[in-house]
This record gives structure tokens, sequence and C-alpha cells, in this order.
């Protein structure tokens, strides 16, 4: 099969095995942030086009190289040619009780954002792109994969500052009012994100979806302990239940939801690329894709 990446970088990889995982529970004491990298560099079989990246060997993959976007859509694609729905019990954020059931996501439909041309020049080049965001002038940078080891070290170390160390790892330096130099040390990146505003946050979260795109990882799901009933949504992880080793008891019927500008049965059953117009839609949009 041919899975394409939002960068335009394109690979072919087989379905995920029984052996893969055994592999995974292998290193189930390594870094989580580190699973996505592993679990795709098993799959993969080929280049297609690299795309942006410059691999020293034309059939190789430098999973270092390549952004941590395009790492999250290849799981997600391979994952949905293996077996495109996934079963999570998430913890309600509510009441703080495990989920009694199962919550059946259906990868087919999840929506992937595409790499904007400035986004694909950044990681050709490697140069900083700059956003005035919020007063600032903010230099970002892609997550790549060199990066997974340091982000998930930060993150075991301070589960508390999960989302600050994920926002402050795209920035590669900040021109503020009242600076006279550039911030560019991770510790006082983050003790200047922690004194911005809200909306801070959110330009940061805005500018990389658009430059580097990836997948909208948001599921909904309502609490199932009668107490609570509350309706939330989630991240879905690309943890050790995305690689099935989660619930198995699928629930009765399977939440399906679609938005976006293409999907992953979009991407399944053409690939393409951010330069190339979306393909039309078949008539029959239930219909499974063919693989290759």
């Amino acid at each position: 099969m041919q899975i394409p990446c939002p960068s335009g970088f394109e690979f072919t990889a087989r379905k995920w095995v029984l052996g893969d995982r055994a592999k995974l529970l292998a290193v189930k004491d390594d870094q989580p942030t580190n699973l996505p990298k592993m679990m795709v560099q098993l799959a993969a079989t080929g280049v297609v086009s690299p795309g942006p990246y410059s691999f020293k060997d034309s059939h190789l993959i430098d999973w270092d190289k390549v952004s941590m976007a395009d790492i999250a859509v290849a799981n997600i694609l391979i994952r949905a040619h293996t077996d495109d729905t996934i079963l999570l019990q998430p913890m309600c954020r509510i009441c703080r009780s495990l989920q009694r059931d199962p919550k059946a996501v259906n990868l087919l439909d999840m929506p992937i954002r595409m790499a904007s041309q400035e986004g694909v020049d950044h990681l050709r080049t490697g140069a900083p792109v700059r956003r005035e965001i919020d007063g600032a002038q903010v230099y970002l940078k892609a997550v790549r994969g060199m990066d997974l080891m340091v982000i998930g070290t930060l993150q075991a170390q301070e589960e508390e500052c999960i989302e600050e160390i994920q926002m402050c790892s795209t920035i590669h330096e900040i021109h503020a009012a009242g600076k006279a130099e550039p911030i560019k040390a991770l510790p006082e990146l983050r003790e200047f994100y922690r004194a911005q505003s809200w909306e801070f946050q959110r330009g940061i979260s805005a500018a990389i979806d658009e430059l580097f795109g990836g997948a909208d990882m948001t599921y909904t799901f309502r609490c199932d302990h009668i107490e609570c009933r509350s309706e939330q949504e989630q991240q879905l992880p690309l943890d050790h239940s995305f690689y099935g080793m989660g619930p198995t008891r699928k629930p009765v019927s399977l939440p399906t939801s679609s938005s976006g500008a293409k999907s992953v049965r979009e991407l399944m059953r053409k690939p393409s690329s951010p330069s190339l117009p979306e393909s039309p839609k078949s008539p029959d949009s239930t219909s499974q894709p063919e693989l290759k």
C-alpha cells in the first residue's frame, strides 16, 4: 500500500502484523513518544516520493528528518489499512472515572490537513517561519522524529506540563518587546510562554496546523457513568491501545465523524499531495478503498 503524507512525502508500507506488537511489548519501558516513529519504521517498505526530505539513501527513510505531522498521519493510514476501527477506554475528565464500555473511533473519516507550501519549504530548508502572534515575533519550526526522545523525557519528568512542552518545542526563537536579545533556550521559552495570554497558545497551534498539516485526532463521547453523563472531546492517543493492545469488545454502533478538507478515507482511495487537487468522491462514499 502507498502512504501519502501531508508534506507530499509518500512511501510504501505493509500492514502491521502480530510480530510488530511483540516488538512493541519488548520496548514497553521506552518513551511513549517514540512509539509512532518505531511502528511506522517497522511497516515502511520503500520510498515513492521523498517530498521535501533529503535522504542520504533514496531507498531508505530517515525518520529522524520526518515531521511529527507526517509520522502521525502515516500511523493513522497504516492502522486504517490494518483495522479501521479503534476502541478506546478513556477516563472522563469531569468525574475522573474510567469508562465502562469502549468508545469506537472510525479512522476512515478522520480529517487530514495538508501542509502549506510555506511549511513544505521549511521542511526542505530548515529555515524557521516567522509569525506575529499576540504582539511577539515568533519563529516556528517543525517537530521531527529526532526531537521525540527529548520531548518524551521532559514530558515524563513534568506530566502536568505536556501541552507547554509540546508548544514550546515548535518555537525556534521569539523576538518580544522589552527583550534585548531573542529568546532561544527552551527554559526561557517556557518561562515566556507561561506569561502569555490564551490567544498566544491558540496562535501557535493554528500556525503549526496551517504550516505542517496533520490529523485532527479529536473524538467526542459521553461519559457512561449515570451520575456524570458529561459530553467531552479528547485526543486519540498514539499509544499501545492504538496498536491493537487495548479493549477488544466492540459496542453495538460505531460512531463516525467527517469534516475537514481531506479524510483518511480519501487519502487511502487516491494518494495525493499538497500541490494536487482533491480527487472527486465516488458515488458510494461508504465503500471500502482497494488496498494496494
